[in-house]
């Protein structure tokens, strides 16, 4: 009774001194990778190289992530002979890194931002006139965290103290603001009238582009006369989102063009063509005769054609005379060579082939036929003879 008593006490103990000397070899070993003598040396040493060094020298795997260390930094001080922890420190310092000993590797990885690392910025977006803007874009430069405006110009983000905010809106410029640990900012963006003054044509008229609501697209003149060629159309090509051309498929056909694509299959999809508020056709105009284009692809901007405008409008406005203007002339001119070009004959042998060919694609190509089955008895007498036919 005592015996078998007494056995789990023995194992128990024995036990529990193999867990206490596992633990002390565990923490030798983690002291021993920790404090491993290591001497670098070399010019203009990289990190790179210096973790080649190391792991030499100590056995060690010195293992981490390209987009948080730059290995291809020339180290300004090489460490003078030291344990490896003081010299990875040193070899990492302002980078905001942290080493790690783990079973023979050095792990070396970017520290985790603290709490107190990011902070709430709030503000108000206005424009020019004091008024809110809604749905304004507030990103923090070089990342993905943003946020928009609500209804009340309000916004609200999480940033670091040295952030810097981008705010965007369309029609307005783009502003920059430093943060500089401030927790309020609000902001006042600028309009852009350079593009929002600029004049469109449209369907009963003209107007400026900051009045307009409706989906349109305009190309200036200068940009179809740039194209090195006279068609319109071909000048239009990628000019305009939406805007589809496809190639004549025959000479001296018209080309297809749509406008956010084909909309019936039996009826015309090509859009209402107007030069100078009549209707027309773009083959008609010279490019350089063009002042604009402006392409309306809603129903609220072609409304005011009625069906005809079902498929979008294009609208031409070309060049004309304008009071206290003096006179221009512009002359471009091109020139084209083209040369007679013989097409090259062929020779006896070659004609013969060709024959050959002929008949075993018009009876199949696996019917078993003789020369008698293809030429004459005069052709083939001249083909024996080698007298060809001119």
């Amino acid at each position: 009774m005592k015996l078998t008593n007494l056995i789990p006490i023995k194992a128990g103990k024995t036990l529990s001194r193999l867990c206490i000397i596992g633990a002390l070899s565990l923490g030798s070993s983690f002291v021993f990778a920790q404090n491993q003598q290591v001497r670098l040396s070399g010019n203009n040493l990289t990190l790179k190289a210096a973790f080649k060094q190391i792991e030499q020298q100590t056995k060690l795997f010195v293992d981490y992530n390209t987009q948080d260390v730059n290995d291809s930094r020339v180290i300004k001080k090489v460490p003078v002979g030291d344990n490896v922890k003081n010299v990875l420190e040193q070899l990492l310092e302002g980078m905001n890194c942290s080493v790690t000993f783990s079973n023979g590797h050095v792990i070396i990885s970017r520290k985790a931002p603290a709490s107190s690392e990011t902070k709430k910025v709030t503000g108000i977006v206005k424009d020019e006139k004091g008024e809110p803007i809604i749905g304004a874009n507030v990103v923090e430069k070089g990342t993905t965290n943003g946020t928009v405006t609500d209804l009340n110009g309000q916004y609200s983000l999480d940033i670091s103290p040295s952030a810097v905010l981008l705010v965007s809106y369309i029609g307005y410029d783009t502003k920059e603001i430093r943060v500089d640990g401030k927790n309020i900012l609000n902001i006042s963006l600028a309009e852009n009238t350079e593009n929002l003054d600029e004049i469109v044509v449209i369907g009963y008229g003209t107007s400026r582009k900051r009045d307009i609501v409706s989906a349109m697209s305009t190309v200036k003149g200068s940009t179809i006369s740039a194209a090195s060629t006279s068609n319109v159309q071909d000048a239009l090509q990628g000019k305009v989102a939406g805007l589809d051309i496809q190639s004549a498929r025959y000479a001296g056909d018209d080309q297809q063009i749509y406008i956010r694509g084909a909309r019936s299959l039996n009826a015309g999809n090509n859009p209402l063509i107007i030069v100078d508020g009549i209707p027309g056709s773009l083959g008609s105009v010279n490019t350089y005769d063009i002042e604009s284009i402006e392409v309306l692809k809603d129903a609220a901007s072609s409304a005011i054609y009625g069906s005809m405008g079902a498929n979008g409008v294009i609208l031409v406005t070309t060049k004309r005379g304008k009071k206290g203007v003096n006179r221009e002339v512009n002359f471009n001119s091109y020139i084209g060579l083209n040369v007679p070009h013989m097409m090259p004959l062929q020779s006896g042998e070659e004609y013969v082939q060709f024959r050959r060919d002929g008949y075993r694609y018009a009876h199949g190509w696996d019917t078993p036929f003789t020369d008698e089955d293809v030429f004459t008895q005069s052709e083939l007498d001249m083909i024996k003879n080698g007298n060809y036919t001119d």
